[in-house]
């Protein structure tokens, strides 16, 4: 039996893991990793955009965050985004991408 998360549950507020702050769901990045079963990683944006501000945002740190919400990372396209946004625009834009991504490249099963 294959594990996949529910992309279908929402919530109004959960603690982040790191800050220990209540947000919202859009506080929070989406995940296709079967270790977070309701799709939403424990980090909120703000503190996994505070770590890549604070490395100068090092390709080593990117990577890392990347395996957490288990996509790959492109350089290319994380060089892309650099310039014009935030740390958590950036890490929501690059998240966004990849999981379209994601969505596009599954086949269609009927």
């Amino acid at each position: 039996m294959a594990l996949n998360p529910h992309f279908d549950i929402d919530f109004t507020s959960k603690k982040c893991v790191c800050c220990g702050q209540m947000k919202d769901s859009f506080s929070y990045l989406r995940t296709k990793s079967f270790m977070y079963p309701t799709g939403y990683v424990d980090v909120c944006v703000d503190c996994l955009g505070d770590r890549l501000e604070k490395t100068d945002y090092d390709w080593n740190v990117m990577d890392k965050i990347c395996q957490y919400l288990d996509i790959p990372f492109e350089m290319n396209k994380f060089e892309e985004l650099r310039p014009t946004h935030s740390a958590p625009e950036l890490l929501k834009s690059y998240n966004l991408m990849e999981l379209i991504g994601v969505l596009i490249k599954r086949p269609i099963v009927n």
